[in-house]
């Protein structure tokens, strides 16, 4: 019926459309230029949404999310457990971070204001990039895997975005939604997100434990 408001429809994006740029900070309202190969359909996906004139349409972009079972984390956090930190990318790399529960934190904010807010693209991340050297140095310490790291060449679209660095300085989410992160960074509290890692894995602690066994097996 006329007047009635628009069914709201929040749709996750990601920080990768902002593709790999180590020189120029961007927001969320900054153009979508060089969006990284993998996710290069999202940005058409994006603006259908917030044009829509059926639905209310908002948009977030998660930055590489971490805590809980680790999202896109969890494969270098198993490469640890087996004892040795490697992921693709070459060195001087920053990710921008955000925890899952700010994420959700949010999108709670996000839905309650729907209304308000519907139209806008948020970038989700934290106010400071963090150091990708400086995550593989700590995670060599945090799971005992054997030094030094090592990164890898890209070989496909995926290891290509995960070796991107996007220098973010979000704001919308902080200027329209009250939206501030609270949880410690990544890299600052990387031992508490490896070890929630584990305990949402139960193949984790099996691979640590037999980890291990083969270490103390060759020091006898």
């Amino acid at each position: 019926p006329a007047g009635t408001p628009r069914l709201t429809y929040i749709y996750t994006s990601g920080s990768w459309v902002h593709g790999d740029n180590r020189k120029d900070i961007v927001t969320d309202s900054s153009p979508l230029t060089n969006p990284a190969t993998l996710v290069r359909w999202r940005p058409a996906l994006e603006q259908a949404v917030v044009s829509s004139s059926v639905l209310n349409g908002i948009v977030i972009r998660p930055a590489l999310v971490y805590g809980g079972s680790a999202s896109i984390l969890a494969s270098l956090y198993g490469a640890a457990a087996g004892g040795k930190v490697r992921w693709a990318g070459v060195p001087g790399g920053r990710y921008a971070t955000v925890h899952y529960d700010d994420l959700a934190d949010l999108y709670l904010r996000a839905a309650e204001k729907a209304q308000i807010v519907g139209g806008v693209v948020f970038d989700a991340a934290n106010g400071q990039t963090e150091s990708v050297d400086d995550l593989l140095e700590k995670l060599v310490v945090v799971s005992g895997a054997q030094g030094p790291y090592e990164y890898t060449r890209p070989s496909n679209p995926f290891e290509e975005a995960v070796a991107s660095t996007t220098l973010i300085r979000p704001y919308l989410a902080r200027t329209l939604l009250g939206w501030e992160p609270r949880k410690a960074g990544l890299v600052d509290r990387l031992e508490t997100w490896y070890a929630a890692w584990m305990a949402s894995a139960p193949e984790a602690s099996e691979k640590v434990n037999w980890q291990k066994k083969i270490f103390c097996k060759n020091a006898q």
